[in-house]
């Protein structure tokens, strides 16, 4: 199958499974459920779309354009979308587990319990983003941006954070066991509650920091930045 004019189209359910999509406008098309395994939609515009519930496993979204779509519960694990843009999206419970998310953006995202188990998300920018509860395990975050992110008992068990930005990212009861914090700018972030225990936190910058009873136990914090120059 392939599509290149379905903006409005209403297809629910429907089975596009191997379809090529490239290029195509889907903008406020109605996709809940549908399946898109193995899709490759590459520069297709998805603005508004409802795409709740669908399973695009091995899909190809490099470069489409998702903003303010609504992706709750979709599955998308190991998909590829490289400099995809998921701004304003509603993805609660979004499932991206393996997804190739290079420089993908998330401004102002509702990703609450949303899986990135193993994603690589290689500066993925995540600005403002709400990833209360989500799962970055194992994930590569490096030069990620979560400036003013909410990811209130998010879990970053073994992520990559290496360089990532965290300014102001509020970080209360975060499990961040083991991460690699290594250079990560973490300056007037709220870590009240926040597990870091055995992280590596080398040349990391803790300006400013807020909360109490956060976990450092053995972590690594040579050349940690705690105060200002």
């Amino acid at each position: 199958l392939t599509l290149v004019n379905g903006a409005y189209l209403q297809a629910p359910k429907a089975d596009f499974t191997k379809a090529v999509l490239d290029e195509a406008f889907l903008e406020q098309a109605n996709l809940e459920g549908a399946r898109l395994d193995r899709v490759r939609a590459e520069y297709a515009i998805l603005e508004g779309a409802d795409l709740r519930g669908v399973n695009a496993v091995d899909a190809v979204f490099n470069h489409v354009d998702f903003s303010k779509a609504r992706l709750g519960g979709a599955v998308l694990r190991r998909a590829s979308a490289v400099l995809a843009l998921f701004g304003e999206v509603a993805a609660e419970g979004l499932d991206l587990e393996g997804a190739e998310l290079r420089q993908a953006s998330f401004v102002e995202a509702q990703l609450r319990g949303a899986r990135f188990v193993g994603a690589k998300a290689r500066k993925g920018f995540f600005r403002k983003a709400r990833v209360d509860g989500a799962e970055f395990g194992y994930a590569d975050l490096r030069e990620a941006h979560f400036t003013e992110a909410s990811a209130v008992g998010a879990r970053f068990l073994g992520a990559n954070l290496r360089d990532a930005r965290l300014y102001r990212a509020d970080l209360t009861r975060a499990e961040l066991v083991h991460a690699n914090l290594m250079g990560a700018e973490l300056r007037k972030a709220n870590l009240e509650g926040a597990s870091l225990a055995r992280a590596n936190l080398y040349e990391a910058v803790l300006t400013g920091v807020r909360g109490s009873g956060f976990d450092l136990t053995d972590a690594n914090l040579k050349r940690v930045v705690r105060e200002p120059a």
